[in-house]
């Protein structure tokens, strides 16, 4: 039997053949079926749902990190040409206090009008007509969020200096205590600052400035998360002030 076989290859195909007479008659496997499209198709599909799940969980991860920062009611609606909310700034009273703050500064940008709440400096009232409502309480915790990190990045080289031998000096005869309350007020300032300069922003900016921290707070609102906020507001219909 085996002296027909050429080879080693040959002679173990021989072998097989006698103790698995129906092996060639057997089904073939997947890999060796022709492929009609549909295995990749399939596999496409799945790449698309797994980047689907990924964009999704990172939309929720960024939501709740903005949510440190500051956080939205539910639109309400009142009549076609007005709607209300609230937003929260958490944190300590003194960020919260500069949060809110640069919130009213910022709302004219969106053609809203903000109220603070007497004795309460973590909330303020929002008002104006729908569709701007929902873009500012879009867009605000993104601003929140920019603007604190620009601040942030200001305190790590205020840290950066602190460091230095430079600074010896000046801090040589400064307690620890005293030290950091000058490193968070520096940080308040900077916040300020980032503000000011968002909102009335100067003729020359460095290059590098402009392409690492600058950013526009009226072109913050998300245009599917407006969109949302409108569908889902809550309508308390009411009669609309005369026009008379």
């Amino acid at each position: 039997m085996l002296a027909e076989a050429r080879g080693i290859g040959g002679q173990l195909a021989k072998l097989a053949d006698f103790y698995a007479p129906d092996r060639r008659s057997r089904t073939p496997t997947s890999s060796a079926l022709p492929d009609d499209g549909t295995s990749s198709g399939s596999a496409i599909e799945e790449i698309e749902r797994q980047a689907d799940a990924r964009k999704n969980l990172d939309e929720q991860r960024a939501a709740r990190r903005r949510a440190c920062y500051a956080t939205c009611s539910r639109l309400v609606i009142e009549y076609v040409g007005r709607a209300h909310g609230t937003v929260t700034f958490p944190g300590d009273v003194a960020r919260s206090a500069a949060r809110a703050g640069a919130a009213r500064r910022f709302a004219a940008l969106y053609r809203v009008q903000v109220h603070g709440r007497p004795g309460d400096a973590r909330t303020v009232d929002v008002h104006g007509t729908p569709r701007d409502m929902a873009r500012f309480l879009s867009a605000l915790p993104r601003a929140m969020e920019k603007t604190e990190s620009r601040a942030s990045e200001a305190a790590r080289l205020y840290g950066r200096w602190e460091r230095h031998s430079n600074a010896h000096p000046h801090l040589a005869d400064m307690a620890t205590t005293q030290r950091r309350t000058r490193a968070r007020d520096f940080r308040a300032a900077a916040f300020q600052v980032v503000t000011d300069v968002l909102l009335d922003r100067p003729d020359t900016v460095p290059v590098g400035i402009a392409h690492y921290y600058w950013f526009d707070p009226a072109a913050l609102a998300d245009p599917d998360e407006t969109a949302r906020l409108l569908a889902t507001a809550e309508r308390h219909p009411i009669t609309p002030p005369s026009t008379a």
